[in-house]
């Protein structure tokens, strides 16, 4: 199947359900957009005459979007709700991907139809879960003498940000006591945060933060950490894989019968969002979603699988909001398909980006040392590790147990000796 076949027997995702044990590192296949809905035709409109990717245009709409709509909208799955709430980084593999340029045109447009629209921007960093959290805090639980809260809240719960260097808000996490990550992940589940802090607690209640960030692929390398990766911050991230479309060394604006278009579409999405507030799925669309769910949650390997962990809550946050932007309060068949093309090609982006390697980075120097050839235990550990073998077999039976590496033991005096090798025919993709 490719991404342009919209049927309704076969939803992306449903004819593979077994993923092959080591991901191919592929460039993602691209969205068919002239089949996309009104999503499809503002990524059209705002690529025409540009380097801009219309991935990014996508994704980066589907952001700024969801931040506009607000946290009034929700999706109940079980007891679960689900808002039009997404965080996107954009992942270039060098700064001339256009990344930054993708937004641009959004704006533009949201600005005109919006008065409220600058409050509600912030062009970062994101440094501090302490500053996320004062852009959109609760009136302090703490009073003065007169019975006045000791800091005012804020009414408009609502926070897009829009940073230019994702690599920085991953070194800021690195740094002790800092809370980005927790602050985000509380963000994107239910907006309600209430660090556990000694003095003048900040608190947020049904906050809504959305972001799209930028990164190239050797910084995310660099700087994602083994925590981030697996404590759940990777998994909620929209990665997307974005490169520069053609040489145009004088991009055209939107014309005004594009950016005439565009309003049409966006104010009526605004004016269906207003009206909504529990969104529903047809039985339609359900029928495609439970189609897909096997794929959807299946168990994926290494740090490409840590990263997409969260693939049926990111399947229904932008068919919500797909729904919107082609004017329908409800989530049709067709507005779940296309959500999950959206989350296919984010998929292949993180199986892309994040290609054969592990969360733990000790499995990943193991890997890249081997690539020389077999290896004995001991080699690794004296080699790798400065002769400290502290949970060193246990990375190499994962690794044996997930198809990474293979081992033999060869007899060499009074006891076997254990090699250990790729398999055969096997290419390994690590970022150096």
């Amino acid at each position: 199947m490719t991404q342009g076949d919209f049927t309704t027997e076969n939803p992306p995702g449903t004819e593979e359900l077994e993923p092959p044990e080591i991901p191919v590192r592929h460039w993602p296949t691209s969205i068919q957009f002239n089949e996309f809905g009104n999503a499809g035709r503002i990524a059209i409109l705002c690529s025409q005459g540009t380097e801009i990717d219309p991935h990014a245009i996508l994704f980066s709409l589907l952001e700024v979007a969801g931040a506009v709509i607000g946290p009034n909208i929700h999706l109940f799955v079980g007891e679960t709700r689900h808002y039009c709430r997404l965080f996107s980084v954009l992942v270039g593999a060098s700064s001339r991907g256009r990344k930054g340029s993708s937004v641009g045109p959004i704006l533009s447009v949201f600005n005109d139809l919006r008065e409220d629209f600058q409050a509600i921007r912030s062009s970062g960093p994101l440094s501090s879960g302490e500053g996320l959290l004062w852009r959109i805090r609760d009136a302090s639980e703490e009073v003065d003498k007169e019975g006045m809260p000791i800091a005012s809240g804020v009414d408009d719960k609502r926070l897009l940000i829009l940073d230019g260097e994702f690599a920085a808000a991953l070194r800021a996490m690195k740094r002790e006591s800092n809370t980005l990550s927790a602050v985000l992940r509380s963000a994107w589940d239910d907006g309600n945060i209430a660090p556990l802090t000694k003095t003048r607690p900040v608190k947020v209640t049904d906050g809504h933060i959305c972001f799209v960030s930028h990164i190239t692929q050797a910084e995310l390398s660099a700087c994602l950490s083994e925590t981030d990766a697996l404590n759940g911050f990777a998994n909620r991230i929209l990665w997307i894989c974005t490169r520069r479309q053609g040489s145009v060394p004088f991009p055209e604006r939107l014309s005004k019968e594009s950016r005439q278009e565009i309003t049409a579409i966006l104010e009526r999405t605004l004016k269906v969002a207003e009206r909504a507030r529990e969104m529903a799925l047809t039985p339609e669309a359900r029928e495609i979603f439970t189609k897909s769910y096997p794929i959807l949650t299946q168990e994926r390997p290494g740090l490409y699988g840590a990263a997409t962990s969260r693939a049926e809550a990111q399947t229904m946050r932008m068919a919500m909001i797909l729904s919107l932007i082609d004017g329908s309060p409800s989530i049709r068949q067709e507005d779940m398909i296309r959500s999950l093309h959206c989350w296919r090609y984010a998929e292949e982006s993180a199986r892309f980006i994040f290609g054969d390697r592990e969360p733990d980075q000790r499995a990943n120097k193991i890997l890249k040392y081997l690539r020389d050839g077999e290896k004995t235990t001991t080699q690794i550990i004296n080699n790798l590790f400065s002769k400290n073998g502290t949970g060193i077999a246990a990375v190499l039976e994962h690794l044996q147990a997930v198809g990474k590496i293979t081992s033999r033991k060869k007899q060499t005096g009074k006891k076997p000796v254990t090699w250990w090798n790729l398999p055969e025919n096997t290419v390994t993709d690590l970022t150096d």
